[in-house]
């Protein structure tokens, strides 16, 4: 990540109505993270023990993230002693302008969690959700204080509706998320009907370039006799073909499956290539 602040002078963007942050807001979040990190041996302190932690804290705090959790505590469990982890709870909430909740994600036997909220990208995405009635009126109303009454009703990955939510929270594309439980159900298919030579074929195009990728005629033969046989929905393999994912940092923000998504992730990029960084480093 580049510590250097981005050029003032940028050519204006135009970002998707729903998209969780903008230029401006992501150039703001980004100065006060390099700030705030460099300043705190804390956060550097969870950092050597947690590779994923800096990432995911930068990327709520410039609002490309709307919500992102920490499975065991979000570092508060890395510390040694309730004066560090209240000074933690102050850098998150006072120092970088987020809100916690910390909570139990399932049932007593897990360790308990944090989630960090960025207030304004929690808005924007409830509010300008695409995805019709995915989230009630309630959310819509007052989103922050929703997100923080009703965790299970966007963080339970066992019922289609509430893991879509949580894919909007995450900052992953929403008519990418609003398929995902769907597509997870078709990927079975792969696992478990294809034989390995097949499983081999469709993970090369799966991974390959979406713009310039085609699809099998092998597969294209056996997901017809799989369709007309009942052994798959044609609506399960239409998302199996059209499945795509980036690597590097773009991973952190899920898959997709349509141009609409595509679009999504092209806003991602042009956010990270304003902020001068190399949003295809591997994390």
């Amino acid at each position: 990540m580049n510590q250097e602040n981005p050029s003032a002078t940028v050519e204006k963007v135009e970002f998707l109505p729903y998209f969780p942050t903008d230029l401006e807001r992501a150039k703001s979040g980004f100065e006060k993270f390099n700030e705030v990190f460099e300043n705190s041996k804390i956060l550097k302190k969870i950092a050597e023990k947690d590779k994923f932690f800096k990432d995911k804290l930068f990327f709520v705090s410039i609002g490309l993230m709307p919500e992102t959790g920490f499975y065991g505590g979000g570092g508060f469990q890395e510390l040694d002693t309730e004066g560090e982890r209240k000074k933690l709870k102050r850098i998150y909430e006072e120092e970088l302008g987020l809100k916690t909740l910390h909570w139990q994600r399932f049932d007593e036997s897990e360790k308990w969690d944090t989630s960090l909220f960025n207030p304004e990208s929690v808005e924007k995405v409830i509010k300008n959700c695409p995805i019709p009635d995915l989230f009630p009126e309630e959310a819509k109303k007052d989103p922050m204080e929703w997100v923080l009454n009703n965790p299970n009703e966007w963080a339970d990955l066992n019922d289609p509706k509430y893991k879509a939510r949580f894919g909007v929270m995450s900052g992953y594309p929403p008519y990418g998320s609003s398929v995902y439980f769907e597509y997870k159900k078709a990927a079975t298919f792969v696992d478990e009907a294809l034989v390995e030579r097949e499983k081999k074929a469709y993970y090369k195009y799966a991974n390959s370039p979406r713009e310039n990728r085609e699809f099998p005629k092998n597969l294209e033969k056996r997901f017809s006799e799989a369709i007309k046989h009942k052994e798959l929905l044609e609506s399960r393999a239409g998302l199996l073909k059209n499945w795509f994912s980036y690597r590097g940092k773009l991973e952190f923000f899920g898959d997709g499956f349509s141009d609409e998504d595509e679009k999504y992730f092209e806003n991602i990029k042009k956010i990270f290539d304003e902020l001068d960084i190399d949003y295809k480093q591997v994390p």
